[in-house]
């Protein structure tokens, strides 16, 4: 999978900004998650992430922070091992490494690209059509404990992305894990920034 899809798709995470949890008693629907996720307006979490490749004796591991700031404004600094930027911003997304290098690409340039972008502002706003518009969705669980499985239409998308599976309580993202179709995977697990 290319660099900017693989980051574009692990700032799912930004969903996991706070949001108000429901009572838990009762049944967890796909329709009160998103409801809940549309209240998400902005925000910053740490993450850390764990990539699996074939070629590799062990993972690669790195941390940083996510700033969403809705409706279209993503943004994931990675702090170590070596800092860098990945920034969607409207229709452009944006990848700065630590040494003043940038690359600035047009989503509509992309359009695998571009339907993950949809696909991630569908999910971080809480756009249950614009996220079926694009993927088979699936909720199961409860609100104390969920996941949330997308499978992208496009055959062109599913030969990069197998699936995303994305776990959670209530309102709030606990792992967003990526499994690629030729068979490596990635796995990020996110942490309110301390007050």
């Amino acid at each position: 999978m290319g660099r900017a899809a693989g980051m574009l798709l692990l700032c799912l995470e930004l969903a996991s900004l706070p949001a108000r949890a429901q009572d838990s008693a009762g049944s967890w629907t796909l329709d009160q998650l998103m409801q809940g996720l549309s209240q998400n307006k902005g925000g910053t979490v740490n993450f850390s992430e764990d990539q699996y490749d074939a070629m590799l004796t062990r993972p690669l591991h790195s941390s940083g922070v996510l700033v969403y700031a809705a409706p279209n404004r993503l943004e994931k600094d990675t702090l170590l091992p070596k800092p860098q930027s990945v920034i969607i911003d409207g229709a452009t997304l944006t990848m700065r490494q630590a040494n003043g290098r940038s690359r600035t690409i047009r989503l509509q340039d992309y359009p695998q690209i571009g339907v993950l972008v949809e696909t991630l502002r569908a999910t971080l706003g809480g756009d249950l059509a614009g996220l079926k518009n694009a993927n088979d969705v699936s909720l199961k669980g409860t609100a104390d404990q969920w996941q949330l499985t997308l499978t992208p239409d496009d055959p062109a998308l599913r030969k990069l992305v197998k699936e995303i599976r994305i776990s959670g309580s209530h309102f709030a993202l606990l792992s967003v894990e990526v499994l690629q179709a030729g068979g490596d995977r990635s796995m990020m697990t996110i942490a309110k920034v301390s007050p």
